[in-house]
């Protein structure tokens, strides 16, 4: 067997595990792939092994199929896709499970060096837009839930215990959990029960830090305006919502 030859069989050998990994989560891979000492390039920067089961911990379907490699000299790239869904909330993203489905091309480029994956020069699977959708779906459940469907429930698992609501601009605000539900409870009233949509909710360009949301509610009870509507930013740490900014109009 040529050189070429012996590199274009172990690249193929490393790709394949490489995405079985990625795939079944089984960590006794990492050890036949990388070095001891090798650390995922994106969050924490973790071992590959901690990386992979605290990822499937939020998708536990998760499976990146490999679709094509090529090689140049000691380097190999391969083309691949990230695929899965969003049902845990204790793994790498710490959001309640929220259904966002992924299915995005990936590309990564690892250097190959004494029969392992040593150096990962490049890699673009954009996982920070995976939880910008998560983000923007949390909050999105979270406001019908409990705006639309009067479910006081969701505010434990959605919202933190010293959320801080911002009202119209005004200097005082609705400070915690147990009064925000009692606020939502009494503004309800005004309009006919249930009626409430988000109409656009969008995550910003951080790591879902900031949300921006635009919803309409349904006419008022005492006749005097059709419909109520209004926009609001919402702050995102941990998994929840901390603190919003709300203006009706």
């Amino acid at each position: 067997m040529t050189d070429s030859e012996q590199i274009r069989a172990t690249a193929n050998r490393l790709a394949r595990l490489y995405c079985e990994l990625w795939s079944t989560g089984d960590v006794n891979i990492v050890g036949q792939i990388f070095p001891a000492e090798a650390r995922h390039t994106a969050g924490l920067s973790q071992p590959w092994g901690d990386f992979i089961t605290d990822l499937r911990k939020n998708f536990p379907d998760l499976s990146r199929p490999l679709e094509e490699i090529y090689i140049d000299g000691d380097v190999m790239v391969i083309r691949t896709r990230m695929q899965g869904t969003h049902t845990g909330g204790s793994g790498f993203f710490k959001y309640p499970p929220t259904g966002v489905r992924m299915d995005f091309p990936a590309v990564t480029a690892f250097k190959i060096e004494n029969g392992l994956l040593t150096d990962e020069v490049w890699s673009e699977y954009n996982l920070q837009s995976v939880e910008q959708d998560i983000a923007a779906a949390l909050v999105t459940d979270y406001l019908q839930s409990v705006w639309g469907d009067g479910n006081a429930d969701v505010l434990r698992t959605h919202v933190a215990s010293g959320h801080v609501l911002h009202l119209n601009g005004r200097s005082n605000a609705v400070e915690g959990r147990r009064r925000l539900g009692i606020y939502v409870s009494e503004t309800r009233t005004r309009w006919d029960e249930g009626v409430f949509r988000v109409d656009e909710c969008i995550s910003g360009g951080d790591w879902g830090e900031r949300v921006a949301y635009r919803w309409t509610a349904g006419e008022d009870s005492a006749g005097e305006s059709a419909a109520v509507s209004g926009f609001g930013f919402a702050k995102l740490q941990n998994g929840v919502v901390t603190e919003e900014w709300l203006q009706m109009t």
